[in-house]
């Protein structure tokens, strides 16, 4: 094992090396996909600097790569460094691990760099519910939760959007939010769907009704079986060659062209597994 001043200079090399890539393609940068492969090497954030043209951002990795949180190297920023991406348009992050719990509220920790042209939202690889996941969800669409919390009930309005001011203001340019999610494998007895997996659905499901007939952001579900997705490296890439391209790339809304996107001519046959409907509501369960 590397011992701790090991690890920091190694960080130090990356992040030199990362700022010095960055300060070069900066000027002219459109789209980039950064991609951590093991969760056990958690790359250490770095000063890039503004990103003035960036339009479209990929993590496969902890938020604290690209947006500076609690548990970035601190130490390696510069006192004076501001963060801005003022033209991204798109945003995805591949949730394959989150090392930060932090990462779960994704819109108020996008919301806190303010990026005034963000108008599409994909969070993919959801397995199990995040804590604070549906709570940011609905505190950036201005629905309030219909139950009570901690023994408070939020105002709503009678089509359940929240009467809260404050509510639905985070990201006020959004237009498309996508939810990708994947059935645990390890799930309930005779491989029948896990509880928790199908509640975090189900809510999710109300909230993209909620939000359906009213004219701000249009929320799509794509609730997924399990065992898909070994593939996200290649994924990825193709996804970025086709946006480059003037593709759809991981831009797909109906559960058909994810299908297409998940499946490679040399994957292994997958096995029969049972593959059951989601419940409309928690009275179903």
């Amino acid at each position: 094992m590397p011992t701790e001043d090991e690890i920091r200079k190694w960080d130090e090399r990356f992040v030199g090396a990362m700022t010095l890539l960055f300060s070069l393609a900066a000027p002219t940068l459109r789209t980039l996909c950064l991609y951590a492969r093991s969760p056990l090497v958690l790359l250490p954030a770095f000063p890039y600097g503004p990103l003035p043209v960036l339009e479209e951002l990929v993590v496969y990795h902890s938020l604290d790569l690209f947006l500076p949180g609690g548990n970035a190297c601190q130490y390696m920023w510069k006192s004076n460094f501001t963060f801005q991406l003022p033209a991204l348009r798109r945003f995805h992050i591949v949730h394959d691990f989150w090392s930060n719990p932090s990462d779960s509220c994704i819109f108020s920790r996008l919301a806190e760099y303010n990026p005034p042209n963000l108008t599409h939202v994909r969070i993919s690889g959801l397995s199990a519910p995040q804590h604070g996941f549906v709570g940011d969800l609905r505190r950036v669409l201005g629905v309030s939760h219909p139950r009570p919390h901690h023994g408070v009930v939020q105002s709503t309005s009678d089509d359940g959007r929240s009467s809260d001011p404050q509510m639905g203001t985070l990201l006020p340019t959004l237009d498309r939010i996508i939810i990708h999610g994947c059935s645990p494998e390890h799930s309930g007895p005779c491989g029948t769907p896990n509880i928790e997996w199908l509640c975090f659905c189900i809510e999710v499901g109300q909230i993209v009704e909620l939000v359906k007939e009213s004219r701000g952001v249009t929320v799509i579900q794509l609730c997924r079986p399990p065992r898909r997705n070994w593939r996200w490296p290649e994924r990825l890439f193709d996804e970025w060659v086709s946006r480059i391209e003037g593709g759809a790339g991981c831009w797909v809304e109906s559960e058909d062209e994810e299908a297409n996107l998940e499946v490679y001519e040399d994957d292994p046959p997958l096995p029969e597994m049972l593959e059951w409907p989601l419940p409309d509501s928690d009275d179903d369960l």
